[in-house]
């Protein structure tokens, strides 16, 4: 008697290949562990990343146009100067509060009905009109385009080459190691299906907490990203409802073919009769079978392109709660200082953001800005280590380029004082204090000076 194929897994895997698995998921384990240390060495962190945005632009721009030709010769691209001018003003007000305020995006609509949209390097926003069509309003549209700015502005993709170099080579490494291992390479590929995803996951929510940050400072309503959100969420379960809804009557039409087909040959094989039956049976069971096996595939297809989602992007739940906190923020119902207490993540990127927002009003949105900035961190070490005849020489230049670089003052007033050349202390901190007059630092260095100076 015929049986209905099964299209689950087989769990067949004896006690050496299941040692084996288990090995190659700790060398991929400690290779995200690496890429974490090296993503430390390299600078590549979101401070860096934000002040560098303005100085990128041009090197993305050049590096991904390429990328963005290839990328339109098999992607349907609509051309509507209406709606990409639409669009257009919307990117340039939340651009307008960023440290990208000259750029200018390359905006593509594509012609795809999936609600989706993405970057390409830092240059290029493709937007599909599935989603526009959807959007409610207009503070959809920009909380899914500050989303993807958030993207471009913490430099995530360069970020992201840096883990993946490190992922490919244990990868290759891994395949060195195992090649001679039955099933290394299935095995191999589907460890790194389920750890690649968990790169992208903190820059997701990077992404979201930057782009409702730039929303509500460009005069967008948040909600509109949370209505986003939910609208994104619901077509990925109409997807999975409608594939699954074809895979139940597929397998009630194959249950039906198979019932036939047992009957008439049960009734051939007892008494030689019903052979043409029996002939139509099997073709009608082998079409059923066909389609039962086609939507098994697409059922797997659909849920492979949308799970990887939730373990690259945060929860609904959580991306709603990341929203409604950086908005009580920008309110000013809850400090940094509350925030850290609700989620420390979200208020460290807050800071960091508010504190490139200083440095670009003070004008440090350079390359000379930031060696300014690279200095003072480089500065403020060297103090701890006690160095600092060293501190007054790295921070020469900057408080030569940057006269209000009152941080700059600071710590060189602190390394004269413990130098004993009190005078000089005094002229630096004084200096400081007269461009950050509200500083209990600054004036608790200078009440230590002045005992110095008694003594």
């Amino acid at each position: 008697m015929a049986k209905k194929p099964d299209f689950r897994p087989a769990l067949n895997c004896d006690k050496g290949m299941a040692i084996f698995t288990l090995t190659l998921f700790l060398v991929f384990q400690s290779s995200f562990a690496l890429c974490g240390f090296f993503e430390e060495l390299v600078p590549g962190d979101l401070e860096r990343a934000i002040l560098e945005a303005p100085r990128r632009q041009k090197e993305e721009r050049l590096s991904h146009e390429f990328q963005d030709v290839l990328h339109n010769v098999n992607t349907p691209i609509v051309n509507d100067p209406r709606l990409i001018g639409e669009l257009r003003t919307i990117v340039d007000r939340i651009t307008s509060v960023t440290t990208r305020k000259d750029s200018k995006f390359q905006i593509r609509i594509v012609q795809d009905e999936a609600y989706n949209a993405y970057v390409m390097g830092g240059e290029f926003i493709y937007m599909n009109l599935g989603f526009l069509k959807k959007a409610l309003s207009e503070d959809e549209i920009a909380g899914v385009l500050a989303h993807e700015i958030g993207h471009v502005i913490a430099g995530h993709q360069r970020r992201e080459d840096l883990k993946n170099t490190w992922a490919d080579m244990t990868h290759l490494i891994a395949q060195e190691l195992t090649e001679k291992h039955e099933k290394a390479s299935e095995v191999i590929s589907e460890i790194h299906e389920m750890l690649s995803p968990l790169f992208s996951r903190e820059h997701e929510k990077e992404a979201d907490i930057l782009g409702a940050y730039f929303m509500y400072e460009a005069g967008f309503k948040t909600t509109g990203l949370v209505s986003a959100f939910q609208l994104f969420l619901s077509q990925e379960g109409e997807a999975i409802t409608e594939v699954e809804n074809r895979l139940q009557q597929a397998s009630e039409d194959y249950d039906e073919a198979l019932k036939n087909y047992n009957q008439y040959n049960d009734a051939y094989e007892s008494s030689g009769n019903y052979a043409y039956e029996t002939q139509i049976a099997s073709n009608q069971l082998a079409e059923a079978t066909d389609y039962y096996n086609a939507v098994i595939e697409e059922y797997q297809q659909t849920t492979a392109s949308i799970f990887p989602v939730f373990r690259t992007h945060p929860v609904n739940e959580e991306r709603i709660k990341t929203v409604q906190l950086v908005s009580e923020y920008k309110q000013g119902r809850i400090s940094l200082q509350e925030m850290s207490s609700h989620d420390a993540e979200i208020a460290h990127v807050l800071e960091i953001v508010e504190r490139t927002k200083v440095y670009q009003e003070r004008g440090f949105i350079s390359e000379q800005g930031e060696k300014a900035i690279d200095a003072l961190k480089k500065s403020t070490k060297l103090l701890r280590k006690k160095r600092y005849s060293e501190v007054i020489s790295c921070l020469e230049e900057p408080r030569r380029n940057f006269p209000d670089f009152w941080e700059a003052h600071y710590n060189v007033g602190v390394a004269y004082t413990q130098l004993g050349k009190l005078q000089e202390a005094e002229s630096a901190l004084n200096q400081a204090l007269r461009l950050q007059q509200e500083s209990y630092e600054i004036k608790n260095a200078l009440s230590v000076l002045k005992v110095m100076k008694k003594e």
